[in-house]
């Protein structure tokens, strides 16, 4: 009795403060938003509330907003994200629910685990930010600077915060948990499904195979390339096929058809190699997994015919599955034609595959000593040390946002922007964007204030832009004066067509862009201002006095220095071989826990092969791209594999509702 009273109060003085730390955190952050402020304060509270009165919402809700809840091109965000204040205010709801619940107690194994996971973060962002030279300041810095330590390593920490709520649901019952945590899941696909949709439709067309354009939905950390909605995918397509499998009814079967089928285009318009890989490859354990062993929907002593009925019951659904695959190659049979995009990319698969194994040679020597090779060059170093060690494969371009001098008369806040390579002879660059309304039937009149100390041109540019790609541009270019220490003010009417009306089911979104077009030239820009026909300003923030609020960096066309496009290579070159055996062993017991749970059979415990499939999906994502350097997602692999170490094994009765156990 002792002993229990103890745990319960230890639990509650943890869950308390857990909650409370949760909340003054997501406050302070809020309070801090370059554009809405109050607005993110609001959603702090709403989500503190929702958490605290409904059990499971955070199940739903977490999985739900990942794929949209960040708006970093607007805000200029790139360490912390909305995501994240959402994510600290539904942990303090949830935390604070949980404060007077007790928990089943975590086996010896998995507090080794925990602490070994917690430990190596740590280590990782202890090292990270002294190879960055400190803490450092400001809340707009780059993938450079010593704060990206803290925008990688954030994932980890928020994903062990969702262990104690894992378990807490699971111990309410497990089936119910796996319900509500695949339903967050089928939203989040659901609205990666219509970004994507919208986005092809606003662009190339949806059945436009042949101009060069991937679909990125609304993962903004692909403003520098990577394999952020790869990963995504990979993680989310088995919730879908979940969806066909336990659906009862025809309409609710029809539904998860249309969702399956949509999502399974949208893998075929990423374009990516390593999309059809992780998606494929489980689908296909899925299949057969349902064939040779299908879920029981009674219990093992129902009759032979019972159990005929309910593999009948599963090879239909196995049908359902393989007529959504038949489905989606009908939807790429187009792309097969002359000229497809995705038939030239497979064509080029070979000369893809050598200069990707030229990067991890390049990537493998960066761990310099042996400390390093052991516990890492610290977490987001990656594209640093990489930058250092080989400038002509480095990055692009560089942005760095200057306080003006309160010493020196005549200074202001400015931006110097510099480029590595230069567009001059490549279609690569790095600028400085900012989202603007598109004004169709019009010229954009941009004015500049610049200065230079070498010969450099500046092009400004405002494009329909989503993301990675331009569309329809006008631009002007600028040569600020060499050598003057003072400011240079221009102003010009930008060249190019005039943009057409845009259609009300798919607008195109409009971009300015800064950049150094010329190789080695940079600038200073103390002042932007854009104005189209009668309009009023276009731009926020034009003076920089906010630091780079509302402006938000790109690349384009030159991904390398971001990024190892490799999941076990990233962790070697961040975290070492101890941070890489850490998630070897995180991986690997969590499956083997899902494949033991998956033998039963059981209608509770089906959720378990599709978890399963989700895990391996995002490790075969990680074969030839990045995803700890992608927080979101990187946060979604951490939570999966947590929820998954908390189930129940085999061996163990599965947790019941308390409205649903029988009275003794």
């Amino acid at each position: 009795m002792r002993l229990a009273l103890r745990f319960w109060s230890s639990s509650l003085v943890a869950s308390t403060a857990t909650a409370a730390a949760c909340l003054g955190l997501a406050l302070w952050l809020a309070l801090h938003h370059p554009i809405a402020p109050w607005a993110a304060a609001l959603l702090v509270l709403l989500g503190v509330a929702m958490a605290a009165r409904w059990r499971g919402f955070w199940l739903v809700a977490i999985p739900g907003a990942l794929p949209w809840l960040d708006f970093s091109p607007w805000t200029g965000w790139q360490v912390v994200g909305e995501f994240d204040i959402f994510l600290l205010a539904v942990f303090a709801g949830a935390y604070g629910r949980m404060a007077l619940s007790s928990m089943r107690a975590i086996d010896r194994t998995q507090w080794v685990l925990l602490l070994a996971l917690a430990l190596s973060g740590l280590i990782g962002l202890v090292r990270g930010l002294i190879d960055a030279g400190g803490l450092g300041a400001g809340w707009f810095q780059s993938y450079a600077d010593p704060l990206n330590s803290l925008r990688v390593g954030k994932s980890l920490f928020f994903g062990l915060l969702t262990v104690a709520l894992s378990r807490d649901a699971i111990a309410y019952d497990a089936a119910w948990a796996g319900r509500r945590l695949s339903a967050g899941m089928l939203l989040g696909l659901g609205v990666v499904a219509l970004a994507v949709l919208w986005e092809r439709l606003a662009y190339p067309g949806l059945f436009e195979f042949e101009r060069v354009y991937r679909a990125t939905a609304l993962f903004w950390e692909m403003h520098v390339g990577g394999a952020a909605i790869d990963a995504y995918l990979a993680m989310a397509l088995p919730f879908a096929w979940w969806a066909v499998s336990v659906a009862r009814r025809r309409w609710s079967r029809l539904g998860a058809m249309a969702l399956a089928v949509v999502s399974v285009y949208v893998c075929v318009v990423t374009f990516s190699r390593n999309v059809y890989l992780a998606v494929a490859l489980p689908a296909l354990v899925l299949a057969v997994a349902a064939w040779l062993r299908p879920v029981r929907w009674a219990d093992d002593r129902q009759s032979e015919s019972m159990v005929s009925v309910a593999r009948r019951k599963s090879q239909a659904r196995m049908a359902l599955w393989l007529w959504c695959l038949f489905a989606a190659a009908a939807l790429a049979v187009p792309q097969w034609g002359a000229g497809s995009f995705l038939l030239n990319r497979l064509e080029h698969t070979g000369k893809v595959m050598d200069a990707r194994l030229l990067h991890w040679q390049r990537a493998l020597s960066l761990p310099g000593n042996m400390t390093e090779q052991i516990w890492g060059v610290g977490l987001g170093r990656f594209p640093s040390r990489y930058d250092q060690a080989d400038r002509k494969a480095g990055f692009p371009g560089q942005i760095r946002w200057h306080a003006k001098n309160p010493n020196a008369q005549g200074e202001r806040d400015f931006v110097k922007l510099w480029a590595a390579h230069g567009r001059t002879g490549s279609p690569a660059s790095f600028g400085l964007t900012q989202r603007v309304a598109i004004v169709p039937g019009v010229r954009y009149q941009v004015e500049l204030d610049l200065r230079a100390s070498t010969p450099t041109i500046v092009v400004a540019e405002v494009c329909e832009r989503h993301l990675l790609y331009d569309w329809d541009c006008q631009y002007a270019l600028f040569r600020p004066p060499v050598g003057r220490s003072v400011w240079s003010r221009q102003s010009q009417a930008m060249q190019g067509p005039a943009f057409g009306p845009q259609p009300w089911y798919a607008p195109r979104l409009g971009m300015v862009m800064l950049t150094v077009l010329n190789v080695g030239g940079e600038a200073d820009i103390g002042h932007v201002a854009l104005t189209a026909g009668d309009s009023s300003e276009l731009i926020e923030n034009g003076d920089f006095q906010h630091q780079l609020a509302r402006w938000f960096p790109a690349a384009q066309y030159h991904y390398l220095p971001w990024h190892a496009d490799s999941l076990v290579l990233e962790l070697l070159v961040e975290r070492g071989w101890s941070g890489l055996i850490v998630f070897g062993a995180l991986m690997a017991l969590a499956l083997a826990r899902l494949a033991r749970l998956a033998q039963v059979g059981s209608e509770g415990m089906i959720m378990a092969r599709f978890l399963g499939a989700s895990l391996l999906g995002v490790l075969l994502a990680g074969v030839f791209g990045s995803v700890m350097d992608m927080p979101r997602v990187a946060f979604m692999a951490y939570f999966l594999a947590l929820f998954a170490l908390q189930l129940p094994t085999y061996r163990e009765k599965l947790p019941l509702r308390p409205d649903k156990q029988a009275i003794g």
